[in-house]
């Protein structure tokens, strides 16, 4: 005897034969094959033989007593929680404005290109134009 298992049907379209069957354990699939049952349509509850071959092996049957049954309207899922967007981290102070004159003890005098809260690239003119990074804690700013 085939193993039967309760379902809902989620749809079906006459014109092609086929339509989706929801099982009472949470699966669903596509199915073909119909036996004895006419007239299907969305929340009709039906008797699925073998649904453990999956949709090729399946086939969708009437109750045995014919009995029509249908299910209540599907209760919608609840609204997934929507993510938290990332908050930008707050950077500190600006660095120094660039072009300001500054000096360090080991390479000279030069002015700021760029700069970070901790860092700034420097132009040092002592040097040719050398550009280095340096911390902004070992540079002197010249007024």
């Amino acid at each position: 005897m085939a193993a039967a298992v309760e379902g809902t049907i989620v749809w079906y379209r006459e014109k092609f034969a086929r339509g989706v069957v929801r099982l009472d354990t949470g699966r669903q699939f596509m199915f073909t094959k119909v036996d004895g049952i006419e007239g299907l349509e969305p929340q009709l509850r039906v008797r699925v033989l073998n649904p453990d071959k999956g949709p090729a092996g399946c086939t969708v049957t009437g109750y045995e007593d014919g009995r029509r049954e249908y299910s209540a309207e599907p209760v919608a899922p609840p609204p997934k929680p929507k993510l938290k967007s990332r908050k930008r981290k707050k950077r500190g102070e600006p660095g120094l404005a660039n072009g300001t004159n500054v000096v360090h003890p080991q390479w000279g005098q030069g002015f700021v290109v760029s700069s970070t809260p901790r860092m700034a690239r420097v132009r040092f003119t002592d040097r040719d134009g050398e550009e280095r990074s340096c911390r902004i804690t070992t540079l002197k700013v010249l007024e």
